[in-house]
């Protein structure tokens, strides 16, 4: 009987305990730790903004490199052929 009633108590104990309200020190950790996880996250997305524009940018530095060797060779193209007409 002892016994049963000591493991009652506990876990009334043990439950009045597990649901007690936050103390603030508690919910300044939590605000602080959820703060924490806003900034990475905010990183992470910043970091993959920039990764996304560096390789649109090198996308048009590469079209505009193909455009330009493809002026090039017409332009050497209609030069030769205006001086083979002469």
């Amino acid at each position: 009987m002892k016994k049963t009633l000591l493991g009652l108590v506990l876990m009334g104990a043990l439950f009045v305990v597990s649901c007690k309200e936050k103390t603030t020190e508690e919910k300044v950790e939590d605000a602080v730790e959820s703060v924490g996880n806003d900034i990475e996250n905010a990183a992470n997305e910043t970091g993959d903004a920039i990764e996304n524009a560096a390789d649109k940018t090198g996308e048009a530095v590469e079209n505009a490199v193909d455009k330009t060797g493809e002026a090039l060779e017409n332009a050497a193209d209609k030069t030769e052929e205006a001086l083979k007409k002469d």
